[in-house]
C-alpha cells in the first residue's frame, strides 16, 4: 500500500514536471510583432529594413506600425527596431520577407542578411520570399482603404497567385536551397505597387549569385511550373490561335483551357559535349471559352492540333530566354547530375554556360476532354 502512494506520488511529480507553464509569457501590448520585413538599398548603397507590426491599443488611430532603419544586418535592425517601436521587436512570426529590385541589381551580398532566419530556430522557414519592384518605402507607408493590414494582404495575395499556379512557391528556406543547389538557379515573386494597389506582375528570375537578371510574366510562370512538373490543382491558361481566314489581319483570336492533369518525362542525354533533354508533356485540358466562330464537332481536332502547336512554341520560347540569360530555373540540371553525373561532375560550378549550349526539345500532348456546355 505504500509502494504503491510512492509511485501515486511520483507519477504527480512527473506529471507537474512535464507539464509547460507560463514563466515566459509576455502581453501582445508589450510585443512588436512584425509580419511584414523588407529589405533596401537607399542611395549611398547601404542597407536599409523596414517592418510592419499591428497595433493592439485601442487608442491607437491606425492598426498598423511602421519602422525603418539603416543597418548592416537583419540583427542590427531588431536591436535599432526595439529603439523606436512600442514593444520587444519579435521576428518569429514574420509571414513575407520583401527584397527590392534595386538591392538585387545591386548587391549580391543581400543574401548573408538572411542568415539570421535560417540559423535562429525561433524564426520561420516558411516566410514567403517577395521581389518588390520600386520603392519599399512607397508599399510600407500606403494604407488600402478596402484591404486589411498591409501585411495580411501582401501574405493572401502571394497566396492566392500560388494557389492559382501563376506564381513560383518559394519561401526562405527553399530559397537557400536552390542558392546552395548548383543543378538550379533561384526564382521568386514578383509584386509592384501601382497607385493605391500591390499587384504580383510575375516571377525574378535570379542568377547562382542571387542577382537580378530578368522576369517573367504571370503566363510564362504557369509555363515555368508546367515544365517543373509543380503545379497543383487546375491551371488556366489563354492559348493565342492563327485561323487561315485572318492571316490578313491582325489576329486576336484566343482559346481558354483548363489544364485538369497532366504528366512529365524528362529524357537526359549527353553526346558531343552537350546536354540533351528531351521533354514530353502529356496533358488533359478542358476548354473553358473560345473567342472566335467555332463549330465544336467539326473543328475539335483541328482545335487541339492547334493548341498543341501553339503550346510547344511558347514552352521553347521560355526555355530558350532562359537558355539566353545562362539560367536554368526548371532545374535540369538536379536531372542531369542523377542520370549524367560523369558529364555534369566537371561543368556543375558553370552549370548555367553548360545548360545554355543544351539542346532541349518540348514536345506537348494535349487531349481535350471537354468543350464546356454548348448548344
Amino acid at each position: 500500500m505504500k509502494m504503491k502512494r510512492i509511485n501515486k506520488g511520483m507519477l504527480i511529480g512527473l506529471s507537474l514536471l512535464l507539464t509547460s507553464g507560463c514563466y515566459d509569457q509576455m502581453y501582445l501590448e508589450d510585443a512588436s510583432i512584425t509580419l511584414m520585413l523588407g529589405i533596401d538599398l537607399d542611395p549611398d548603397k547601404h542597407m536599409v529594413f523596414y517592418s510592419q507590426s499591428p497595433v493592439f491599443y485601442k487608442e491607437a488611430k491606425k492598426n498598423t506600425e511602421n519602422s525603418k532603419v539603416t543597418a548592416s544586418s537583419l540583427r542590427e535592425s531588431r536591436i535599432k527596431f526595439d529603439a523606436e517601436l512600442t514593444g520587444l521587436t519579435i521576428g518569429s512570426k514574420v509571414q513575407t520577407v520583401l527584397v527590392s529590385k534595386r538591392l538585387l541589381e545591386q548587391d549580391a551580398g543581400w543574401i548573408k542578411s538572411l542568415d539570421l532566419l535560417y540559423r535562429d530556430p525561433k524564426q520561420q522557414g516558411t516566410s514567403r520570399l517577395v521581389m518588390v519592384d520600386g520603392k519599399m518605402e512607397d508599399l510600407f507607408s500606403m494604407q488600402p482603404p478596402d484591404k486589411p493590414r498591409l501585411a495580411l494582404h501582401v501574405r493572401k495575395l502571394v497566396d492566392t497567385v500560388r494557389e492559382r499556379n501563376h506564381g513560383v512557391n518559394t519561401n526562405v528556406s527553399e530559397f537557400r536551397r536552390q542558392m546552395a543547389d548548383k543543378g538550379i538557379t533561384p526564382s521568386i515573386i514578383e509584386l509592384r505597387k501601382t497607385d493605391n494597389r500591390v499587384k504580383v506582375t510575375g516571377t525574378s528570375l535570379l542568377s547562382e549569385k542571387g542577382k537580378y537578371v530578368t522576369s517573367l510574366s504571370l503566363r510564362e510562370t504557369a509555363l515555368l511550373l508546367l515544365l517543373q512538373d509543380k503545379f497543383k490543382g487546375d491551371m488556366s491558361l489563354t492559348v493565342p490561335v492563327h485561323r487561315a481566314e485572318q492571316e490578313s489581319k491582325p489576329d486576336h483570336s484566343a482559346v481558354n483551357i483548363a489544364l485538369s492533369a497532366y504528366k512529365r518525362k524528362v529524357k537526359v542525354g549527353y553526346a558531343e559535349n552537350k546536354f540533351q533533354f528531351q521533354i514530353h508533356l502529356r496533358m488533359k485540358v478542358n476548354v473553358v471559352s473560345v473567342d472566335f466562330p467555332f463549330n465544336s464537332k467539326s473543328e475539335a481536332k483541328w482545335l487541339q492540333d492547334e493548341l498543341t502547336k501553339e503550346l510547344q512554341l511558347s514552352l521553347a520560347a521560355l526555355i530558350k530566354n532562359c537558355q539566353e540569360h545562362e539560367l536554368d530555373p526548371f532545374g535540369y540540371g538536379l536531372l542531369a547530375r542523377a542520370y549524367q553525373y560523369q558529364a555534369w561532375k566537371p561543368v556543375q560550378d558553370e552549370w548555367g554556360k553548360a545548360f545554355a549550349d543544351a539542346q532541349v526539345t518540348v514536345t506537348p500532348q494535349i487531349t481535350i476532354q471537354g468543350l464546356g456546355g454548348i448548344e
